[in-house]
């Protein structure tokens, strides 16, 4: 069996949780995702209560890890952003194996030059314990914070610039700058992201789930290996909830990714 690692995933998500008058399906979810072959998934933490959920289920879930949220949302209070920043260091060097990154999704809330030096002196914290950053990919502002990025991209094991839904042009200039690019299964829905894929040296692409309630897959023309799955009138634990996305998805996605790969036209460029 081939085997996954689901980059950025969402576990601490409701759905998850049970919502809707379901119960909690989580240990439903970890199982499928191992039985497709998934062996590590990276949980985004929107902040440090969800980091520490995240963390007392990597003890009783083998591959769980987590990265930690610096989006503005959690310096909103004063005095809020040191106490902060000084946690998720003190985690990162207590939990070293299970800590694996941080994230910075909410770059749009970043509008003054103030913030913007915040967020570099918060993603410090990345350079000095050494985490991958996760960064949500945005067209429209990406072009503001690339400095930022290609002055930290020395500096950090990784940079991986998630949900990535651009084009071939768009991905070849973050790749050529040194950066990752994070395909989620709602990627492979993108016509002009995937023919992008098909003429890309994948070294620096990475595959993920991303957030449950965009990332569903079994219904792509691609997949020819679905997981059993219920509308939320019908379900019941074991089976994949119709229309949600989670960590089992990422074997679906990696192999649309590997067809229109061995599939592309014999291009010399493709290293």
């Amino acid at each position: 069996m081939s085997q996954h690692a689901d980059v950025f995933a969402v576990l601490t998500s409701a759905s998850y949780q049970g919502e809707q008058g379901r119960d909690s399906d989580l240990e439903h979810v970890l199982e499928r995702a191992k039985d497709a072959g998934v062996r590590h998934i990276v949980s985004w933490c929107e902040d440090m209560h969800h980091a520490l959920h995240a963390l007392k289920l990597s003890r009783v879930a083998e591959g769980v890890h987590c990265a930690i949220s610096l989006d503005p949302g959690v310096f909103s209070r004063r005095g809020m952003r040191a106490p902060y920043l000084k946690a998720v260091r003190r985690y990162a060097i207590r939990y070293r194996s299970e800590v694996l990154g941080v994230t910075s999704s909410g770059l749009k809330s970043y509008s003054s030059a103030t913030q913007v030096r915040r967020l570099q002196r918060a993603l410090g914290v990345a350079a000095d314990q050494q985490l991958p950053v996760f960064v949500e990919w945005n067209k429209k502002i990406m072009p503001k914070f690339m400095p930022i990025f290609e002055d930290l991209v020395k500096m950090l094991p990784a940079t991986v610039f998630h949900s990535f839904q651009g084009s071939e042009v768009e991905a070849r200039t973050l790749l050529d700058k040194g950066f990752y690019l994070g395909i989620s299964c709602r990627s492979v829905l993108v016509q002009q992201t995937l023919e992008g894929l098909a003429k890309l040296p994948l070294n620096q692409v990475l595959v993920h789930s991303g957030t449950p309630e965009s990332n569903y897959l079994n219904d792509h023309p691609l997949v020819t290996t679905k997981f059993p799955a219920a509308p939320p009138t019908d379900w019941r634990p074991g089976l994949m909830l119709q229309g949600r996305g989670e960590p089992a998805c990422v074997a679906l996605s990696s192999l649309v990714v590997a067809y229109v790969y061995v599939s592309r036209p014999s291009d010399p460029a493709v290293r």
